[in-house]
């Protein structure tokens, strides 16, 4: 049975080690990490591990991993970063090694969050998620919150591009805000 090398980058968070945690089963599987960081809690898994150069070094990031892609024999890439997403995808036709992203031809829609609402609204999707409004300024949330939500005690905002919680504050008056305070609740904010 031929051994596949694989390649795990961000191993130092918990997707990564999810990732090679249902790889450690495997026989044929060899897992070699890569981060930023020298020593991280995925080091564990890996039978060998890169230190790599940040994600927003995007010219040294890519030649470190086609330098260990090549040095490695890797034969899949699985990057476990959000933020890697955007890299592979105008990268991964330089990489040999098959990559664990899919291709979508819909890819610059589906990285805004802002993009996705209005694409589910076209296709007669949107009555399976929330109502969204988008914003640039901080007049045009207020005139959107007194004139869509008036009684509500909160808002939620998002950033367009964040991710799990990245990004995510929920929006109250004043009194709600001091409320909040007291409590030690640190994603509510005062509108």
């Amino acid at each position: 049975m031929k051994i596949m090398n694989v390649l795990v980058t961000g191993i130092g968070g918990p997707t990564a080690q999810g990732i090679m945690q249902g790889l450690l089963d495997k026989e044929n599987v060899r897992i070699v990490g890569a981060d930023r960081r020298s020593i991280t809690s995925g080091n564990q898994f890996c039978e060998k591990v890169y230190q790599i150069p940040a994600l927003s070094e995007t010219e040294q990031y890519q030649r470190a991993i086609l330098g260990i892609v090549e040095e490695e024999d890797i034969d899949a890439i699985f990057p476990a970063l959000h933020e890697e997403i955007e890299v592979y995808e105008s990268f991964r036709e330089r990489v040999p090694s098959k990559v664990a992203l899919p291709k979508a031809p819909l890819f610059d829609i589906l990285i805004n969050k802002e993009s996705v609402y209005h694409y589910l609204k076209e296709i007669g999707l949107n009555q399976h998620i929330p109502e969204y409004y988008g914003f640039s300024r901080s007049e045009e949330l207020r005139e959107i919150i007194n004139e869509c939500f008036p009684n509500e005690t909160y808002t939620v905002v998002k950033q367009l591009n964040g991710h799990g919680s990245l990004g995510f504050a929920i929006l109250a008056d004043r009194d709600n805000f001091l409320k909040a305070l007291k409590n030690d609740e640190k994603k509510v904010v005062n509108i």
